[in-house]
């Protein structure tokens, strides 16, 4: 540590109110023993305002705000400060323990359908000694005056709890981390029901809810956090968490451009890093080191690696860079902080952290996940690596996605390179290229093509299940839309029945060609921008369609998504609907779409009754697998393909469909049994998993995750589509 830095202590002790003289005591000799300082005592009440006071005539370089805590561990002060000077750190605060011992080490966000904002802060519990969060708990946070004033102190409409979650919130837009030290620990001297009290809160909540509403909602209901060389990823519906705890995964790294000033010390560098180095792609100028894959040009290398999504790191570095001790390290920190960040980047010496936050990043020094850009998404031929870099990270960010910026003091990129084609494409040069706040980026989605529908039904018998079915698609389907039928054996009367549907393609097959194949032959015929596979045992509602489109075009990351039913198991299964015949079934879902419009969850898995799935989806993964034969289990292998390939999917709780369920199987006398576990079983080879069906969720019965890690491999994985045939109607709806 440098030269001592000078630390104003900004303190509201209730204690201190009734005389009580101990703590700011304690606090002054702590501050001494570290160096120079002061300790200005505020109340309680008024504390924003009091607060932003005394930090305009504080003279210190760092400001320690303490309300309602007092330091519980030895050398506190020195660790805080620690972590301030760590570089991009805007704010720190330390783990607190309350009277009952319960502990917290930060906050983050979760979504929370219901709240006005559509996320809660909540506290995070037991993590590694230094975390990253979204906000600190009022109980104390240090974070650098200049900072502090730059961004114009606390909002003084808010009190301590909300005034300095929005003090982090906006230190994060500004592009500073904040961070928890658990090697210092405060101890909390006033309960948090204390703050959270009466008509004042309320108002405070519903000024914080308008502010932040459309800033912080998170994008998914996945949350990753790194301690060392694990990974615990927490997934939150509305049963509870899923709960995974897996190794960071490993790098490949690619070197490129010119050859390093210094080889020995590169390449010492490269290797003795914190995390797991899987192989180095050398396209570099200058002599390879031994054992080294090569290659003799960087954009196709870049490509391919790219290509695989999955669970793997690939790390871009110059090799005129300097790596610091733990370059790779640091970046790991920045990628792994939330689900949606597909980039963290090292900020060259001398260049200032933005004011918005980043929106793409070079090939300087940069560590990506592909498995958060969708298939689809792949770098361009026409461009020089670093801009084709630039290019893909930028539209990932435009996507949904997120960068991060690391300063680390020991590492420095090489210097920036571009042809301009970066420039070209995006109006502005790549290490320029800025979002006003990426956390609103709809006005910045490209315009998409008028969506299309393409309803593809598979009947077998049952016909008056078909006939209820498409005229609930009429009543209650505005944006246009196609009918397919493909009709897989059924007997005559069935076959003339579905002739005398008006404006339906229909496809005849001369026998069960098996559920998959079938679907298969709708998505072939398809001329729609989205294909909806919908069971002929279902009766829609109003809206249905629309909001499972709305969320795709929302979202470029949603390349599926499904409705809740009344019968369809796990957590899509709305288990006791109010309604008792399909004439009450419209109210209800008027009601729940209006109470829930635009509320949706990620999940890896969707139940195959009813799935609108992107054009480009299938075109990148191919169609159901046909060895599932009459139906079981196709419908958790595509999803799982879907997932890897980088693709989400969404349930849509603003989507509401009736299903009867398994009308086919009874309806032809079907050994459903059998069928499941003869399915089961080629699941379980196909995948290498293996398959509880006696997991009370379905989403607990397998471990998709593991699955998904692997990334989708097109040689194994890809489902080629049938020829199409011939139809016997050529219609578009609405009717």
């Amino acid at each position: 540590m440098g030269v001592p830095l000078r630390i104003s202590a900004i303190v509201a002790l209730r204690a201190s109110e009734a005389g009580a003289s101990e703590p700011l005591d304690a606090l002054s000799a702590d501050i001494r023993e570290f160096g120079d300082g002061e300790v200005l005592s505020i109340g309680p009440y008024g504390y924003a305002e009091k607060a932003n006071s005394a930090a305009r005539s504080a003279t210190g370089e760092l400001l320690l705000f303490i309300n309602d805590a007092q330091p519980a561990s030895p050398r506190w002060l020195a660790r805080l400060i620690g972590a301030i000077e760590r570089a991009g750190t805007g704010a720190v605060g330390p783990r607190l323990i309350d009277a009952a011992g319960t502990e917290e080490t930060g906050r983050r966000l979760r979504p929370d359908r219901f709240g006005p904002t559509g996320f809660t802060v909540e506290p995070m519990r037991g993590l590694g000694s230094r975390t990253e969060c979204d906000a600190l708990a009022p109980a104390c946070l240090l974070t650098p005056r200049a900072l502090f004033l730059e961004l114009g102190g606390f909002v003084e409409s808010f009190g301590a709890e909300f005034a300095i979650v929005d003090y982090c919130f906006r230190m994060r837009e500004h592009g500073q981390r904040v961070m928890v030290d658990a090697g210092a620990t405060f101890e909390r001297t006033a309960t948090e029901a204390d703050a959270f009290a009466g008509a004042e809160h309320r108002r405070e909540h519903d000024a914080f809810a308008a502010r932040w509403r459309e800033a912080a909602v998170p994008r998914d209901n996945l949350w990753p956090e790194r301690s060392a060389n694990l990974i615990r990823r927490d997934e939150a519906f509305e049963s509870g968490y899923l709960r995974e705890f897996t190794f960071v995964p490993d790098t490949t790294v690619l070197v490129h451009g010119p050859a390093p000033a210094a080889p020995s010390e590169f390449r010492s560098a490269l290797y003795h890093t914190q995390g797991s180095l899987r192989t180095i792609v050398w396209a570099c100028d200058g002599v390879p080191p031994a054992g080294v894959e090569t290659a003799a040009d960087a954009l196709t290398a870049a490509q391919r690696l790219t290509e695989r999504r999955g669970d793997g790191y690939i790390a871009f570095v110059r090799g005129d860079s300097v790596l610091g001790p733990n370059w790779l390290g640091e970046l790991m920190d920045a990628l792994e902080y939330a689900p949606e960040t597909i980039a963290a980047t090292i900020v060259p010496a001398g260049e200032p952290l933005a004011a918005a936050m980043p929106c793409s990043a070079d090939a300087r020094c940069t560590l990506v996940a592909p498995r958060f850009a969708p298939q689809d998404l792949r770098l361009r031929n026409d461009l020089p690596l670093n801009d084709a870099l630039g290019d893909w990270i930028a539209r990932a960010v435009v996507a949904g996605r997120n960068v991060r910026r690391v300063r680390d003091a020991h590492s420095i990129a090489g210097p920036a390179e571009s042809d301009g084609g970066f420039a070209a494409l995006w109006g502005t040069p790549l290490e320029s290229y800025r979002l006003p706040n990426p956390l609103r980026l709809a006005a910045t989605l490209p315009s998409l093509p008028e969506p299309l529908a393409s309803i593809v039904m598979l009947s077998w018998n049952a016909p008056h299940f078909t006939e209820v079915a498409v005229a609930s698609i009429r009543a209650h389907t505005r944006m246009p839309y196609e009918i397919i039928v493909i009709d897989n054996g059924s007997e005559p009367e069935t076959r003339k029945r579905l002739a005398q549907l008006q404006g339906v393609r229909i496809i005849y097959n001369a026998k069960n060609t098996g559920f998959a194949y079938g679907c298969n032959q709708g998505l072939a015929a398809a001329r729609g921008t989205h294909v909806v596979l919908l069971n002929n045992d279902v009766v829609v509602t109003d809206g249905w369609l629309e909001a499972l489109i709305d969320i795709q075009q929302r979202n470029p990351t949603v390349g599926m998504s499904a409705p809740y039913s009344n019968h369809v198991g796990g957590i899509q299964q709305i288990a006791e609907v109010p309604y008792t015949d399909i004439a009450g079934l419209p109210a209800f879902a008027a009601n729940r779409s209006g109470e829930l419009r635009g509320h949706s969850l990620r999940v890896n898995r969707a139940v195959g009754f009813c799935l609108c799935i992107s054009r480009r989806v299938i075109e990148e993964i191919g169609g159901l697998d046909p060895r599932y034969g009459l139906g079981g289990f196709e419908d958790d292998d595509f999803c799982l393909r879907v997932r890897a390939a980088g693709y989400e999917i969404a349930l849509c709780a603003d989507s509401f469909v009736h299903h009867f369920g398994e009308a086919s199987f009874k309806a032809n006398q079907l050994d459903a049994s059998a069928l499941f576990f003869r399915n089961k079983a080629f699941f379980e080879r196909r995948w290498g998993t293996v398959v509880n069906p006696l997991a009370p969720d379905p989403k607990d019965a397998y471990d998709a995750r593991a699955i998904i890690r692997r990334g989708f491999d097109r040689a194994n994985d890809f489902v080629p589509l049938p020829e199409p045939v011939g139809v016997s109607a050529d219609w578009v709806g609405p009717a």
